[in-house]
């Protein structure tokens, strides 16, 4: 009985912090007392992250009551769940144009025709070689053409003075580089 109440409290607790993470912009950063950047650094994030894992995991809080209890099993899938999101670029970016509310979970963006067409292109150039690692200088070279146009818009975000307009050119970013990607798989195999 005591287990199951403690189970409804625990799902009740983390629908609250899931509210509370909507409404507090940057959490993960917050979290991690960094300022919201799409390039932290690793060093410092493995070492915040050691740092609240310590102070916070649920062994520390054995003899707790069951409040502190679930908030210290809460806080810790947070820490866990922010390390993983601010270390892989790719859901940073995802993370920082949620927060920002210009991306939807399994959104299905239209991307430029043009990039489609030069895709197209280069996919029809890669099947008419054997897969190999220097297939992928084509597609390594995309990568590095699409992230120019937003390499200083990335390198000096600020949290409030980055323009929507700026955040949306990310998007574009991010889309064609998931594309782009998929491709790189389907060459490599």
């Amino acid at each position: 009985m005591v287990a199951l109440q403690i189970l409804v409290l625990y799902v009740k607790v983390r629908i609250l912090m899931d509210q509370l993470a909507l409404i507090i912009f940057m959490y993960y950063f917050e979290l991690f007392d960094l300022t919201p950047t799409f390039f932290p650094s690793p060093e410092l994030l493995k070492k915040k992250y050691y740092e609240l894992s310590k102070t916070n995991h649920p062994d520390r809080f054995t003899q707790a009551n069951s409040t502190e209890q679930l908030h210290a099993l809460s806080l810790t899938t947070d820490i866990n769940k922010a390390y993983k999101t601010l270390s892989d670029k790719d859901e940073l970016v995802a993370y920082i144009l949620k927060e920002k509310e210009l991306l939807v979970e399994n959104e299905k963006f239209e991307l430029p025709s043009d990039f489609l067409m030069l895709i197209m292109e280069l996919n029809e150039q890669l099947n008419d070689n054997q897969p190999s690692p220097s297939n992928n200088t084509p597609i390594n070279n995309l990568l590095n053409t699409i992230y120019e146009p937003v390499k200083e818009i990335m390198e000096n975000f600020k949290e409030n003075s980055t323009t929507k307009e700026e955040l949306l050119q990310i998007k574009v970013y991010y889309f064609k580089k998931k594309y782009v990607q998929r491709l790189l798989t389907q060459n490599s195999g």
